[in-house]
């Protein structure tokens, strides 16, 4: 999937220009003030046409089009303040040199028209003005400066200024400029101040950064900072003590529940004296009431048991199992007081009151077997599991397949005067902005009344209810949705055919107090007399569950069946139930106590695991805490105890944050989420058996862009109802313990990872598209500006209109950089879950070729950054994302990957993705947490409208790992960087050249580095400096040569060169500044073999042997022998005396050789003293 959401008409160039043209700059601070000013002085003007009509560009470099849809298209730019806890913020202009520029048709700002299907997004820009807009006779959009939002980030509270000195008034078509525009910020304390407690010492943490970096007033605002008073939860629950024991007991079918002897013994729970008295049984917080049926003796014999009516666990608004699961957790404890118990009521036939014969019963049916992300509704807040989807003809003479759902009312009563409610809910899927409403719905029965006809308008819930007469009812009754058609559905030019998927039905109807395998519910008023039948067996127990009451009826035999008749003066929900339908619940599990609601120290890093991971999530704490950082991993099923009385539920993780936020000491400033989440907690994709587990959930939100509901942890990092983070979030998406070892044992790695060529390179990937070539072009060419400034070298692997599908030449190329190993990996443009189109894809879609098994980069991880759609769907089951499945790599992978969870805005992505580069680059920000939360912020700044496009954004990885960038340069010199250029035997006649490369694996420095060539006399014990200079700065490579004469240099010599000799910059790695070559230099004495060469090959009767003296030249004594033997120690050594050679050369012939194999030497004298022997030489 790939999203074409260019939104040019937003992006007025977002920091792809000059970064720091027409930004706003702080000019003075006062107490409760901030004056700041922005000049435009490089505004561009340039003429477009679209659709055949002429319009006006207007852009400044770096700003942005503010997006209203059809409004003028007018630059503006966003910052972000600290502000005074509690204070107003007001903004008045109080200087500004204005131009105006005539005959301007300033083009609108487009909306997004979205083409293909839902699971094949595709879309295309729209230019319509708004013609309201376009008449008015003033200047838009108004103000020149706005505050936007505000909040509180952390200790910090803040507010979006949005400066806005371009304006247009489009009826006099003019352009109206603020060169310069000088605006006082005022922060006005009211007259109810809020109470802050002082922020602690340091309690920014990793968030300085974002202070620092991210606010306009850093300085001035760190001042105001504190702890605004939280929500705090109570330290204790009212109902748990986390000193006692308690015992969890998870039911998933309602009944009246036994818990007998065996039961308790199955449980490992043994009662002591009086424990039975004092037994108790809690759900969501209260405590239930128990029948205890022991006979009196405070025992359980055999026959007695303790009895309490249980429930399965129900979604807030409905008849139906939970979206979490069906599991519903009741807490067994002895401790304290005595237990709430049932008070038993004689309810045999006394007083008369009126017989009921029938009641209103309610039916509930739900089939959950599609998924439907609903695009284009509303809010995520809604259901997203239906059973089947209706459809309207899609041609006139078409028909429509009708939706039957059976619904089985037991003990149905047919009465004429009597009436039933039907309720069908649904949800539309489809819909037509041309048409409204754009839904007609029937509701019927088969073979009987219309219960309900609608129309409504949109991609909504719609909940469709009539009655019908109870005579039409049976023991089966078949409810009908049909989606007929209406005639203002056009079939031309395209049909619009009318989804609707059918969700849920309930049928209310009377009927008979007759037990159902034996239990029937019912709801009483009060003062009633009843008879319910049915029963397999006499010994029947009522109880009033509202009231806590054991009704005592008179049971009675009616052939093989039982029944029982009893009156109430109490109403209420009463049950029914005799002993063949008594259940028994599974073994309880004991309960590990928890006090994470108690104000505790604390800690700055925070690990949610489940408890099969908690060994490996402990040693990562370990860890951090060793690079001193303080660290607690918490399981998640505890949060589950605390926060949420034992269920599943993704918001007691946020209010986990939210109430250690407000009650610790040191609060946490990184929460990493250990487990992969998977939406489908009922896994009804049947899933699970594969692995595709949910440890730890996420948050859902309502995707901008067609995809409809998406996940996000960056919730779980706002601990106020605002857009700014208050803790970095992050997420290891793992199933299995191997990977989370793996895990663990990469971030050790990479942590305590050498200094390498890896750490300072980067891959820029970019798509070509067809409709803009440069759309991803150009941010990813500014991306490697960024890093080139700081010294990073850059590869960039771009694609052309030419490029083919994957596999792909760019294929193996991105696959060998990788394995070759670099600190980044970035990529900008279409991709879908497993693939970054025409590059590379995961497992999921590689299409027959495996990408990743050719992905081995060992320790050499680089953060990926895939800007582009769904590489980062972490929560789909059905999938193994990009992100995922590159960070749990067993042989390589990524240690880190940032990319979006659902469909994504190229535009917001750009803008994101350049953010966090110079928030790395420019500004050492290295830790991917705050990597990621400032390049929101950022964003967020100028677009806080897309909010959706900023949540999106994951990063999948730990929040506290830094990027290993280099922090200071690295200057190396590789053993091949030292080269002579001559190879060989070097005599004193000659001069060498040295040539010596000289890298920096790290970061660039700003100065000179010295570099030195030194030589080492090994045999005189000299050392001479040949050549001392400094380099002028370089980022990647520099070079130099020396020229090395040998005369009087005989002997054995180290030759090194060494760069920063004298250790004056700080480097990374001192260890591999210096490199060195062992040389010898042969003097007037030494002997040097010309010819034969070793092992050549000659003829007997022409052998000759030579050797030149290491001088060069002149007239010289010199000798050779010759013998089978290299000891020449044999009879057969011939020897040829002193021989006179010329011009530095000494040749001997010898006589009388045959064929065989023969060693040779030769040494040189003055006739004095002689040389050495040369090694002995072969040949043959």
């Amino acid at each position: 999937m790939f999203m074409r959401i260019f939104l040019m008409m937003v992006l007025s160039g977002l920091m792809l220009g000059n970064m720091q043209a027409s930004e706003i700059q702080m000019l003075t601070t006062e107490s409760n003030a901030v004056v700041v000013e922005v000049t435009v002085s490089d505004l561009q003007r340039q003429s477009v046409v679209i659709k055949g009509q002429s319009w006006d560009r207007v852009e400044v470099p770096g700003w942005v089009h503010w997006y209203e849809p059809g409004a003028p298209a007018v630059p503006t730019r966003g910052t972000v303040l600290g502000v005074p806890f509690g204070a107003q913020v007001r903004v008045t202009v109080i200087d500004a040199d204005y131009e105006e520029i005539a005959d301007v048709d300033l083009m609108p700002v487009a909306d997004t028209q979205w083409l293909g299907s839902e699971d094949y997004p595709l879309s295309r820009a729209v230019y319509e003005k708004d013609v309201p807009l376009y008449s008015r006779d003033a200047f838009y959009p108004g103000d020149e400066a706005v505050i936007l939002n505000q909040g509180v980030m952390r200790d910090q509270q803040v507010a979006v200024l949005s400066l806005r000195p371009v304006q247009y008034n489009p009826v006099r078509r003019v352009l109206r400029v603020a060169r310069r525009l000088r605006v006082r910020v005022q922060f006005v304390q009211g007259a109810n101040r809020q109470v802050i407690r002082p922020s602690l010492k340091n309690s920014g943490g990793g968030f300085e950064a974002l202070y620092e970096k991210g606010l306009l007033n850093a300085k001035q605002a760190r001042a105001w900072r504190g702890q605004p008073a939280r929500p705090v939860y109570k330290q204790a629950l009212e109902w748990y003590n986390p000193l006692a024991e308690y015992y969890k007991i998870g039911i998933v079918e309602d009944g009246l529940y036994r818990l007998d002897a065996n039961w308790f013994a199955e449980s490992n729970i043994v009662l002591g004296a009086g424990d039975l008295e004092r037994l108790k049984v809690y759900v969501d917080g209260k405590e239930i009431p128990l029948l205890v049926e022991d006979g009196g003796d405070g025992q359980l014999d055999a026959g007695d048991g303790v009895f309490f009516w249980g429930a399965y666990r129900r979604a807030p608004d409905r008849d139906f199992e939970n979206g979490f699961g069906r599991t519903r957790v009741y807490w067994l404890t002895v401790d304290g007081g005595t237990g709430a118990r049932y008070d038993e009521v004689d309810a045999s036939l006394q007083n008369g009151y009126a017989s009921v014969t029938s009641f209103i019963s309610t039916t509930h049916v739900e089939i959950d077997s599609t998924y439907e992300a609903l695009g284009f509704a509303e809010d995520v807040n809604r259901d997203h599991w239906f059973w089947q989807r209706t459809g309207s003809p899609s041609r006139p003479d078409a028909g429509f397949a009708s939706l039957v759902m059976p619904v089985v009312l037991p003990g149905v009563v047919t009465n004429e005067n009597d009436t039933a409610q039907i309720r069908l809910g649904m949800h539309s899927l489809t819909k037509s902005d041309s048409i409204d409403p754009d839904h007609y719905s029937i509701v019927r029965l088969e073979d009987g009344p219309i219960v309900s006809e609608d129309r409504w308008d949109g991609q909504s819930d719609h909940i469709a209810e009539g009655s019908v007469p109870a005579s039409v009812l049976s023991d089966t009754v078949r409810v009908i949705l049909e989606s007929p058609g209406d005639p203002s559905f056009p079939f031309e030019p395209v049909p619009y055919v009318d989804h609707v998927f059918f969700n849920w039905v309930t049928v209310s109807y009377p009927r008979r107090f007759e037990a159902v395998r034996g239990v029937l519910q019912f709801e009483l008023d009060a003062e009633r007399q009843v008879s319910v039948d049915g029963f397999a067996s006499e010994a029947i127990r009522i109880l009033n569950l509202d009231a806590a009451q054991k009704i005592n009826g008179v049971a009675q035999a009616n052939g093989n069946a039982f029944g029982v008749q009893f009156e109430t003066q109490s109403q209420g929900r009463f049950v029914a139930i005799d002993e063949t339908s008594i259940r028994a619940p599974s073994a309880a599990t004991v309960d590990e106590p928890s006090n994470l609601r108690s104000q505790q120290a604390g800690a700055a890093y925070v690990i949610v695991t489940p408890a099969e991971f908690r060994d490996a999530a402990q040693r990562l704490a370990d860890h951090r805490q060793s690079l001193g950082l303080s660290s607690m991993v918490v399981d998640v099923a505890d949060i589950y105890d605390e926060f949420s009385f034992g269920h599943l539920d993704a918001e007691a993780i946020r209010s986990f944050v939210q109430n250690s936020f407000a009650q610790w000491t040191e609060r946490p400033v990184y929460v990493l989420l250990f487990g992969r989440f998977n939406f489908d907690y009922r896994d009804l994709f049947d899933l699970a058996r594969l692995g595709r587990q949910n440890f730890v959930p996420s948050l859902p939100f309502q995707s901008a862009v067609r995809r409809g509901q998406a996940f996000t942890d960056e919730y779980y990092g706002r601990v106020d109802d605002d857009l700014f983070m208050d803790v970095f979030v992050g997420r290891f998406s793992i199933n299995y313990v191997s990977q989370a070892n793996l895990a663990v044992q990469r971030v050790i790695d990479y942590d305590n990872a050498e200094s390498g060529r890896w750490r300072d390179r980067m891959l820029l990937m970019a798509n070509w598209d067809d409709l803009l070539p440069t759309l991803f072009t150009e941010p990813s060419d500014s991306l490697g500006t960024l890093a080139e400034e700081i010294g990073l070298e850059t590869f960039k692997i771009y694609h052309d209109e030419n490029t083919t599908p994957e596999p792909n030449e760019s294929s193996q190329e991105v696959i060998r950089q990788i394995n070759e190993g670099r600190l980044v990996v970035n990529f900008m443009g279409h991709g879908s879950a497993a693939s970054m189109s025409r590059f590379i894809a995961g497992t999921f879609q590689q299409a027959g070729f495996n990408y990743m098994s050719q992905i081995k980069n060992g320790v050499r991880l680089p953060l990926f950054i895939g800007m582009s759609c769904l590489n980062g769907l972490y929560w789909d089951p059905r999938i193994i994302c990009l992100a995922e499945e590159m960070t749990n790599k067993p042989d390589g992978g990524a240690i880190g990957y940032i990319s979006a969870s659902s469909l994504a805005f190229i535009g917001i992505n750009n803008a994101i993705n350049i953010s966090m580069f110079d928030r790395a680059f420019d500004g050492g920000v290295l830790e991917l947490g705050q990597i990621l939360s400032l390049a929101k912020m950022d964003v967020l700044a100028q677009f806080p409208v897309f909010e959706g496009g900023v949540v999106m954004m994951n990063l999948i990885g730990d929040p506290a790992q830094a990027l290993a960038l280099p922090k200071d340069p690295d200057f190396v010199i590789e053993e091949n960087g030292l080269r002579l250029d001559r190879l060989g035997d070097l005599t004193t006649g000659d001069s060498v050249r040295v040539q010596v490369v000289v890298e920096n694996w790290g970061v660039r420095h700003l100065g000179t580095a010295e570099v030195a060539v030194v030589d080492r006399n090994l045999d005189t014990g000299q050392t001479d400096t040949l050549f001392f200079a400094a380099l002028p700065t370089f980022t990647q490579t520099d070079s130099f040569a020396v020229l090395w004469h040998l005369e009087n240099r005989a002997g054995r010599h180290v030759l090194e060169a060494v760069v920063d000799p004298n250790h004056v910059v700080s480097e990374e790695d001192e260890s591999n500044n210096l490199a060195s070559v062992d040389v010898e230099v042969f003097g007037a004495l030494s002997a040097i073999p010309t010819l034969p060469h070793n092992s050549q090959t000659v003829s007997e009767s022409r052998a000759r042997f030579g050797v030149r003296s290491g001088t060069g030249g002149g007239d010289l004594l010199g000798e050779f022998e010759l013998s089978a033997s290299p000891q020449f120690d044999g009879e057969d050594v011939q020897r040829s005396g002193l021989l006179t050679g010329t011009n530095g050369l000494v040749f001997w012939q010898p006589v009388g050789l045959v064929a065989g194999t023969y060693f040779w030497r030769a040494r040189l004298t003055d006739g004095e003293t002689a040389g050495p022997w040369i090694d002995a030489q072969n040949v043959v």
